[in-house]
C-alpha cells in the first residue's frame, strides 16, 4: 500500500478478501474498482507523468464495506477518504474479530 499512496493512488476498499497472498509468500492487493487517483506522480525530475483522472464517485455516495471503512469515508466524504483510509481499513481487519466478520455478513 505504501507504494500505492506514494504513486497517488488510495484503494478505499481494503479488506480481508482483497488482500491474496501468493504461491511464494507475495501479497497482492486485488479489485482496484474504488480506487481513486488522489495526485499526479511525477518522476525523480520532477516531470508529471500521465494526465488527470475523473472524479467518477458522486459527491456524499458512500462506496467500500462498512465494517472495514474509515469515519470520513462512511460520511461520504470521498474528498476526505485518502491513505489513512486504508491505513484505517487495515487496522481494523487486526482488530476485527472472525467471529464479528461472520455476524457483520450475515446481517448485511
Amino acid at each position: 500500500m505504501a507504494y500505492a499512496h506514494a504513486q497517488g493512488v488510495v484503494h478505499r476498499d481494503l479488506k480481508p478478501s482483497n488482500i491474496m497472498f501468493g504461491a511464494y509468500g507475495a501479497v497482492h492487493v486485488v479489485d482496484w474498482g474504488l480506487a481513486k487517483l488522489l495526485s499526479t506522480p511525477s518522476d525523480a525530475h520532477g516531470h508529471v507523468s500521465g494526465g488527470g483522472s475523473a472524479n467518477l464517485t458522486r459527491v456524499g455516495s458512500i462506496s467500500g464495506t462498512p465494517l472495514y471503512m474509515a469515519p470520513e469515508q462512511a460520511r461520504g466524504d470521498a474528498d476526505a477518504a485518502g491513505p489513512a483510509a486504508d491505513v484505517h481499513a487495515l487496522g481494523r481487519r487486526s482488530t476485527t474479530s472472525s467471529r464479528t466478520v461472520r455476524r457483520a455478513r450475515v446481517a448485511t
